[in-house]
């Protein structure tokens, strides 16, 4: 990957953690304001009215998903099945033995 690559990748990530945490904070204060769910017995450190441990379930997605994606190779199936034989990028016709 490219280091102009490399930073877009980071900066989307980086978005994509202040959106979902952000979003997180709001829809959970909502939440427990209006008494969908309480908590009895947490850390003592809130953000409003919500536990900070409530951002562990949205951090660990942020870090894991995208850690998944390379892990295990961001894989494209064909859509139809005529697709399969066709190159999706020109150089993939060489190893196939295309023309």
């Amino acid at each position: 990957m490219t280091a102009s690559r490399s930073r877009i990748h980071q900066r989307a990530l980086a978005i994509t953690a202040a959106l979902l945490i952000g979003l997180t904070m709001i829809f959970d204060n909502l939440m427990i304001a209006a008494g969908l769910f309480t908590y009895d017995n947490h850390l003592g450190i809130s953000i409003g009215l919500m536990p900070i441990e409530d951002l562990a379930y949205t951090i660990v997605a942020v870090a894991a998903l995208p850690s998944l994606w390379l892990l295990l190779g961001h894989r494209r199936t064909p859509r139809r099945p005529d697709d399969a034989n066709r190159p999706s990028r020109p150089d993939d016709a060489d190893r196939r033995g295309g023309s």
